[in-house]
């Protein structure tokens, strides 16, 4: 599930300069930031934009209930992804991998 809204629309709603993250298709934890942005808004409010950008799309509370649940059980994973990528990280100790992977089980 990926919502694009409008910029316009969501700036008119939300009086912000910048959208929701857009997903990227190699990055499993951008699906999930985009998720944690929509969580950061009113449910009634996202609602509202969609039904303004014609979008045929309206959470219910469990959807919102599920969205967050689903936004707790992935944090962990999210973070030690994080941790075991990018530039900046050069080597990653086995140890805090495993007390990560541990710590999830």
């Amino acid at each position: 599930m990926i919502i694009v809204i409008q910029q316009e629309e969501f700036s008119k709603k939300f009086g912000e300069t910048v959208g929701l993250p857009q997903p990227v298709p190699t990055r499993w934890n951008s699906v999930l930031r985009h998720i944690n942005s929509f969580l950061k808004k009113d449910m009634e409010a996202i609602n509202s934009v969609m039904a303004a950008a014609h979008q045929d799309i309206e959470f219910t509370n469990l959807e919102w209930v599920q969205l967050r649940e689903l936004s707790d059980i992935l944090a962990p994973f999210a973070e030690a992804t994080d941790l075991t990528q990018g530039d900046q990280v050069r080597r990653v100790m086995c140890s805090l991998v495993r007390h990560t992977i541990l710590f999830i089980v």
